[in-house]
């Protein structure tokens, strides 16, 4: 089983980057609750090495990836690999905490069924068998790791290689999106994180400590001589409604949890402009200058800088 959970995985991987997925796009999809997945297969793991544990640990493993699936379940192919699981699970429990295996298709696969008697995991299929058409019936004859597989095997190998080959495309699109929309950015590290809190904290303070009507330039209070800054609020649609049209809901998904909204959309932002911004804001401060003062209302600099009453101005 553990040959054919492989192939197709690896298979998928390959059909996946043939359509134009990358490896570190897929490295970037967030995942969550991701010691769920791994106590899964730990438990897994343990009941192979301890016989009297088996059917326990697929109970357990079935449960760990059932929550797993419901928090991530828009991760293409984890809830095949969850009923995979299950299925699993429901035989081997209900035959005593051993898998059966069909003895016509250990012989069709070319499997001794002197290995299967001597299995501590397996026995032979026999009348007294339950879920008999759940257990091992299906003979897999691959050269060198031949096998008996169970309609839960071939479910967890199918969700693992629709992983392979749809994630990674999903990921570059959603990548691709969210770099059209100006909201990729680096990977972080806690330090990375903990300075800009500390640095949001510092903005929000020389905010607070500036005079009622009085505007902010940069890290500091603007002031009349100072130079235009160009204020954008961003506001995007949520990334997955710019992703790929494959079918399948893109964006939060696959994004980073890093400053992201919940629900996929990102934050108002400021971003300082360049100068040559700065350039065309002032010559547009000094046009419209002339009228703001024939108006009777603030001055051209007063009103780009934030000093002084805050009058609404009309426009045509």
């Amino acid at each position: 089983m553990l040959v054919l959970l492989l192939l197709t995985l690896l298979c998928g991987l390959a059909v996946g980057l043939a359509r134009g997925g990358t490896l570190d796009a897929l490295s970037r999809v967030y995942v969550a609750r991701p010691p769920l997945f791994v106590a899964a297969v730990a438990v897994l793991a343990v009941g192979r090495l301890i016989g009297p544990l088996h059917g326990p640990a697929w109970i357990l493993a079935s449960a760990s990836l059932v929550v797993f699936t419901l928090t991530n379940r828009r991760l293409p192919g984890l809830g095949l690999l969850c009923a995979g699981v299950i299925l699993n699970a429901v035989v081997i429990n209900a035959n005593g905490g051993d898998m059966p295996v069909s003895a016509w298709a250990a012989d069709r696969a070319g499997v001794p069924i002197e290995e299967v008697t001597a299995s501590h995991f397996h026995t032979v299929a026999d009348s007294q068998t339950s879920l008999r058409l759940l257990s091992d019936i299906l003979p897999l004859p691959m050269p060198g790791s031949a096998a008996v597989v169970s309609f839960g095997d071939v479910l967890m190998a199918a969700g693992l290689g629709l992983f392979g080959g749809v994630g990674p495309v999903r990921a570059r699109r959603t990548l691709q999106s969210r770099m059209v929309a100006g909201l990729d950015r680096p990977r972080r590290t806690a330090n990375a994180d903990s300075a800009e809190r500390g640095t949001r904290a510092g903005r929000a303070g020389r905010a607070a400590a500036a005079g009622p009507g009085q505007g902010t330039i940069g890290d500091g209070p603007a002031e009349a001589g100072d130079d235009l800054a160009a204020a954008v609020a961003v506001r995007t649609e949520p990334v997955g409604d710019l992703a790929g049209d494959d079918g399948f809901p893109e964006g939060d998904d696959f994004a980073e949890d890093d400053s992201f909204a919940e629900d996929g959309w990102t934050d108002n932002v400021t971003a300082a402009g360049a100068p040559a911004a700065q350039a065309a804001g002032a010559a547009g401060a000094a046009e419209a200058a002339g009228a703001v003062e024939a108006a009777g209302t603030d001055t051209a600099t007063d009103h780009v800088t934030g000093n002084g009453p805050r009058h609404p101005v009309d426009t045509p």
